[in-house]
């Protein structure tokens, strides 16, 4: 919290904001937007879909990995190509 303070920037840890120099200034009102209005957003697009495709794919290579089968690195990457072809461009 200290280069916080120093920089007048609001620690992501909530407990941490709970310290008076973040109530200060611009500090506060930010910290107020965070809490009653930020929205954190998923760093892929389609994200559900993404997590479908590439987990199928992961699933699939254990399930042949269980099942005995040698996985290659082409496995894997043809596994994974085929789950960013499923992914709308």
């Amino acid at each position: 919290t200290f280069l916080n303070k120093t920089w007048g920037s609001v620690p992501p840890v909530k407990d941490a904001q709970e310290d008076p120099a973040f109530n200060k200034g611009g500090a506060g009102t930010i910290k107020e937007t965070l809490l009653k209005s930020a929205t954190a957003l998923p760093q892929v697009p389609n994200e559900a879909q993404f997590e479908t495709a590439v987990g199928t794919a992961i699933k699939d290579l254990w399930a042949d990995a269980a099942g005995k089968k040698e996985i290659t690195t082409a496995d894997v990457k043809a596994a994974l190509t085929k789950a960013e072809q499923q992914m709308p461009k």
